[in-house]
Formats: C-alpha cells, structure tokens, sequence
C-alpha cells in the first residue's frame, strides 16, 4: 500500500480553539479603561522625547536612546493600565484613578529611570533628585490630558436622571432589554431590535431598573430576565444572546447568579431550557 498523499487539512480544533482565546484576550485587553488611547499616547510620547533628545539622552546613540524611552514608557503605561482597571468602574473614577497615580505612582519614575537604564545596558546610579523636576511636569502632563478627556466634575454639564431620560424618550423599564456603559453614555437595548445612547450615569439607570426582573453580568452591563434569549459559551466563559439580537458577556464576578436563574442553560437554537 502506497502511502497517502498529504492535503491541506482543516485547522485543528485546538488551533481554532486558540485563535478563539487569542482573540477574545485581544477583545477584553482593548475593552479595558485607557485602551488603545494610553499605549498610543505613550508610544507617541517615547518618539517625540527620544527626537527631543530629552531629559539628558542626548549623550545616548540614537537607538539605545529610543530603546530607552520605549522600555520607560511601556513600564508607564503598564503601570497606569493595571490602576486604571483596578479602580475606574465609571468616567467620574478617571480623576480619582488619577489622582492616587499621581501620588502613588510618580514617586517609583526614579526607579523606572534607573530599571530602564539598566534593560539598555548603562549602569548609573539611582538619581531621586535630578529626576524630581521631570515628574513633576509627567504628572501635571497626565492631570491635563485628564481634563481634557475626562473634565473634572465642575466642568461637567449636569447629568440629567436616568428616570427623566426614560421618560423623555416615551420608555418605560419594562422596555429596556439590556444596558450597556459607553464612557458618558449608557446603551440601551429594546425589546424591539433599536437601541437609544442616553447621556447619563450606568449606576443612576441600574437604580432605576432596580425593581424590573434582570441584573448585572459584568460591572458595566445589565440585562433583563425576559431579554436573555439564549446562552452559549465564548472561549472559556459564557456569553448571553439577547432577544433584540445583541450578544453580552458574563463576566465570572456574575456567573454563578447568572447560573441560577437559569441563563446559562438555555439552548441557542431554540432559547428553551435544555433537558
């Protein structure tokens, strides 16, 4: 017997499987707060001080400059990332995240300095002093771009109630099939396929929803008992598919609530319990 010829084959499961978490692991980093703007603005950041020769590089080669100016703003940006997904659940947290970063996190730039001198191969010695200047003008640098993404709450325009904005659009709680947070605003779906973007807070809409049957699955996303359709599983999680044909995820906080009324046993193709 002759040996078979080699085809292309599908891509294994497993490979499929991968890809599936690599993307979803793509979704959830880009969905954190800060992201894509803060890398973007450090990397941004790192050109333009390492063409300016800034803060005393210029006795650097130009690639051993930048090389330089990348590892300290990566270690920044990684830095802010991990504060800001740990405390901004709604736009007002920015300043506070902010703020604690500044007193927090600025202090540690003298050893980012040092580490970074280091990981491009120039032994120096920590230097706190000479340092203290650049992060004063990083820190009013951070506090500006905050004012200008987030304005502090003097400059808001005043939120109106998320009652008032339901009213205003003729809706009534019984409409609304799920809420999503989007800085600012807050999505709402309808059982009837539209959605409204409605200026105001998630946590002042979610009070209001507090008598109708649904909850919470993730930190900025409601959904309503009569609004889950479906469920399925979305890499090693869980997913819900909403009657007006959204899909939402269920983050692990929510889970097990999820699980006992229910949702996440019922069937996608039919949107009954399975047996």
């Amino acid at each position: 017997m002759g040996l078979k010829p080699i085809s292309a084959a599908a891509p294994r499961p497993a490979n499929r499987h991968f890809a599936k978490r690599v993307r979803n692991f793509v979704k959830t980093c880009l969905a954190l707060p800060g992201m894509p703007v803060l890398p973007a603005i450090s990397l941004a950041s790192a050109l333009i001080a390492t063409i300016a020769e800034a803060f005393g590089t210029d006795a650097l080669p130009w690639g051993q400059r930048l090389a330089f100016w990348i590892i300290l703003m990566g270690i920044q940006t990684a830095k802010w990332l991990a504060l800001l997904a740990w405390l901004v659940d709604q736009p007002k947290d920015y300043w506070k995240a902010a703020i604690i970063g500044v007193a927090v996190l600025n202090p540690l730039i003298p050893i980012d300095v040092w580490l970074s001198f280091r990981l491009v191969g120039i032994s120096t010695p920590l230097a706190i002093g000479p340092v203290l200047g650049p992060v004063l003008l990083v820190a009013l640098a951070i506090l500006s771009v905050m004012a200008i993404i987030h304005p502090p709450v003097w400059w808001w325009r005043r939120y109106r109630s998320a009652r008032s904005l339901l009213a205003d659009r003729n809706l009534l709680p019984s409409d609304v099939v799920a809420v999503a947070a989007e800085d600012h605003y807050c999505r709402i779906y309808l059982g009837d396929g539209r959605q409204v973007l409605l200026a105001g807070r998630f946590a002042d809409l979610i009070d209001e929803l507090g008598d109708a049957d649904g909850m919470r699955i993730h930190r900025g996303r409601w959904v309503s008992d009569g609004g889950v359709h479906a469920s399925r599983r979305a890499g090693r999680g869980w997913e819900v598919l909403l009657s007006c044909g959204a899909a939402m995820r269920v983050s692990a906080t929510y889970r097990a609530a999820a699980r006992q009324r229910g949702w996440l046993d019922r069937n996608p193709e039919k949107g009954s319990l399975r047996a």
